[in-house]
């Protein structure tokens, strides 16, 4: 039901017809995004397997105008920075509730053959040079297999988990 603005007053008109496909039209396909698909499954794992982790996605992608810009560099945006940030808890309370300290570790997830930019370049090497754990995946198994390298697979990951 759609609702049209009449004088002051709206009325509420119920569409007679359905809409018909233009004949010859061609249908948009929908976009497709690789890399916010595997950074999706990268969290749904985290979130499903290691309730212990915390893992969160970095908003740094995007077409901005150059006041936008600005504002976001003055709030601490830093471009090339991973896709996502994993937080292990290192040191926990004796009554386990809450942790004392936490290790960040970062992810970058790219497309298939995709290289990574200058910017993402720095970040890993920044990353290396301060020992905070980095790596670039292209797949969730080399996801899982990164995370089981870092040792933050502490809980049994059942098989039939579905993304």
């Amino acid at each position: 039901m759609r609702s049209y603005r009449l004088g002051s007053e709206f009325a509420n008109v119920k569409r007679k017809t359905r809409r018909k496909p233009i004949v010859g039209a061609i249908r948009r396909k929908k976009r497709e995004h690789p890399e916010a698909d595997l950074q999706a499954k990268c969290v749904y794992f985290v979130d499903v397997t290691q309730p212990q982790l915390y893992c969160f996605a970095i908003r740094n992608e995007g077409v901005r105008s150059i006041p936008e810009t600005m504002l976001a560099l003055k709030m601490g945006m830093r471009p090339g920075i991973g896709d996502l940030c994993i937080l292990k808890p290192l040191k926990l309370c004796d009554d386990r509730l809450f942790a004392i300290a936490w290790q960040a570790f970062f992810v970058e997830c790219k497309d298939k053959g995709k290289p990574l930019n200058d910017n993402q370049k720095q970040f890993r090497e920044f990353c290396i040079r301060k020992a905070i754990p980095y790596t670039s995946i292209e797949t969730v198994e080399e996801f899982i297999l990164q995370l089981n390298k870092w040792g933050l697979i502490t809980r049994p990951v059942p098989l039939s988990i579905k993304f």
